[in-house]
């Protein structure tokens, strides 16, 4: 659907985009159709309000994997006086104002408490780390760095007397004494508001001292010049940066810069990129800290209580992580460079036994690992399989039931089974197959691939790819037990000398094969950060009982809107390997499609063999 004066254009969302200071909540009174929400990266809160419903839907659709979004539909001026304490009036009172619409909502402090607290409980309103309060402005200032954590969004339906065609909105259109209400409700924000519109008397009587940029939009009757005013000074620091640039070559041109020395500093080896990150961090250090200032605060772990129950508890930790088949540990480093804490469980190699494992239940915020991968090998040369590596498939599932994770990884090779269809994993963790090339991180070009399960379906993984190596060798196989020490380690992304750090107790064959059997590095720190998203997405998605607000307050609910998607909105890959589709594809590739038909096929010949 289209939404008359939406901000979708070519080069608008851009331009208001590179307006927007740093911020920890963004709210959008007026949403329609909010091609900024859409656009810019995510923050702690996202508050989406109108009062029409169907663009809330139609946000909800195009949200629809953002965990941050809440979507309310009622009186975006009623809601912002409320919030932020414009008055001490209970909304029951102040309805009859003149400075409010006679449809601004009725509900209480209490119920307002009831309806939000839960929410908020994980995506603290303040950007220095404390713990949520309902009584707290939602525009508290941020004291490390002076950075207000509340950025207000305001596109109301513009004055009548300046545009050319009227009354477009129906019933929500606003007089110009609305316009006043609204005004004077803005101008009295304890924190960064932009409002746009088409240049007008009354807003310049009532915003002359806020700052003005002016810019194009094209409406239906061709392209008109817009304003936007704001009551701070055009940020030096950005919330997001990627639209960097006065038009859309310049743009491209920066982009292409970023793109090649992102290239170069992962080509680097880990030391050296980190002397030139510090050394970039330290020229540009109050960049780095207005910047840092808006990330998302990491939560503990929520205990569970029961199947599908969590409590939610706040306060600075590392995510904990359980590591099964760690083997040397080389994707256990990366994981441990990203900020988790690992465990290490039982191992075959180091003397362990899985079988007699048994983990504590809801203490781990993740469970990796790669069971082995011999009975799939390429290496095998068609010999029939030993299953034992099913058998370890089935071991990985039962510590995953146990443990109950947020989120659980498994690493193996491209043959391998899901472990869905050859475990009893539990029903409760969503489950995505995600194919990975070597290639994207070290010059070895060997499919690889990872099964991800969120639990409760909270979470996708989405995995960076890197710029593939066109120079690819063969690839450091476990197999390959007598090959030179020093080019294995090099193609693992390893430091030179790593293997002589394993002998002993290792032999030479011996530190070969666990090399050779471990991930590589590179690609461990990409699947380390996937990860970190993830689990940070997921416990902001974690609330501590289901509440059902007054029915004029949050009306909408993402689950409950149909999987359509919109012209331009993205969904992910009915085949399970998490990619994005747009439109009206289904499936990202042909490989998707081939590989939905091998498992449809194999539903229904498990199917016709169980009714005989």
């Amino acid at each position: 659907m289209t939404y008359p004066g939406g901000k979708g254009a070519a080069g608008v969302y851009q331009t208001l985009i590179n307006l927007i200071p740093p911020h920890g909540t963004y709210v959008a009174a007026f949403c329609g159709l909010d091609a900024i929400a859409r656009h810019k990266k995510a923050c702690r809160r996202t508050v989406l309000i109108d009062k029409a419903r169907e663009p809330l839907e139609a946000m909800a659709r195009a949200l629809v994997d953002r965990s941050d979004v809440e979507l309310l539909q009622t009186c975006g001026v009623a809601w912002l006086r409320h919030e932020f304490g414009l008055d001490r009036l209970s909304l029951n009172n102040a309805a009859g104002s003149s400075n409010l619409p006679a449809e601004a909502p009725a509900f209480s402090d209490e119920d307002r408490n009831a309806a939000l607290c839960d929410v908020r409980a994980t995506l603290d309103s303040t950007t220095d780390g404390s713990d949520c309060k309902c009584d707290d402005h939602a525009g508290q200032v941020d004291e490390s760095g002076g950075v207000s954590s509340s950025f207000v969004f305001l596109d109301p339906p513009y004055v009548l007397g300046t545009r050319s065609k009227r009354m477009i909105y129906g019933e929500h259109e606003m007089t110009d004494d609305e316009h006043r209400a609204l005004l004077d409700v803005a101008l009295r924000l304890p924190c960064n508001v932009m409002i746009t519109g088409y240049e007008s008397d009354l807003y310049e009587e009532y915003l002359d001292d806020w700052n003005r940029v002016d810019y194009m939009n094209y409406t239906r009757g061709g392209p008109r010049q817009e304003r936007a005013w704001l009551n701070y000074e055009k940020p030096t620091v950005l919330h997001d940066a990627r639209f960097v640039g006065a038009d859309k070559r310049e743009r491209e041109r920066i982009r292409r810069r970023v793109n090649k020395w992102v290239g170069g500093l992962r080509r680097m080896g880990t030391q050296e990129r980190q002397a030139v990150v510090d050394a970039i961090a330290g020229e540009f250090i109050e960049e780095s800290q207005l910047v840092t200032a808006r990330s998302p605060v990491t939560t503990q772990r929520p205990p569970v209580t029961a199947p599908g129950e969590v409590t939610a508890v706040t306060g600075p930790t590392s995510p904990l992580v359980l590591s099964l088949f760690p083997g040397i540990g080389l994707l256990d480093m990366a994981f441990e460079e990203q900020g988790f804490t690992v465990v290490r469980g039982p191992d075959a190699l180091w003397g362990g036994d899985i079988r007699h494992f048994h983990p504590p239940a809801g203490k781990f915020d993740i469970v990796i690992g790669g069971p082995p991968c011999q009975d799939w090998s390429d290496a095998r040369h068609n010999a029939p399989p030993t299953g034992h590596g099913l058998a370890m498939f089935r071991e990985f599932a039962r510590v995953v039931n146990e443990a109950r994770p947020l989120c659980f990884l498994l690493e193996n090779v491209r043959k391998a089974p899901n472990v869905t269809d050859v475990t009893e994993l539990s029903h409760e963790y969503k489950f995505q197959r995600v194919d990975i090339n070597q290639s994207w991180y070290v010059p070895v070009n060997r499919l690889r691939h990872l099964q991800f399960g969120s639990l409760g379906g909270r979470v996708t993984l989405e995995i960076d790819k890197g710029k593939p190596f066109t120079d690819c060798e063969s690839p450091a196989l476990a197999s390959k037990g007598s090959e030179d020490l020093v080019k294995m380690c090099r193609l693992q992304g390893l430091p030179a000398d790593f293997a002589d750090k394993l002998r002993p107790p290792f032999t030479k064959e011996g530190a070969a094969i666990a090399i050779g059997n471990g991930v590589p590095l590179p690609m461990g720190r990409a699947i380390a950060l996937a990860m970190r998203r993830a689990i940070e997405e997921s416990r902001r998605n974690v609330t501590v009982r289901t509440v059902t607000p007054p029915a004029s307050h949050v009306t909408t609910q993402r689950h409950n809107v149909t999987d359509q998607a919109l012209p331009g909105e993205s969904r992910r890959c009915k085949c399970g390997c998490g990619r994005r589709v747009t439109g009206g594809k289904l499936y990202e590739s042909a490989a998707c499609r081939q590989r939905a038909k091998r498992k449809r096929d194999a539903a229904a010949q498990k199917n016709s063999q169980s009714q005989c």
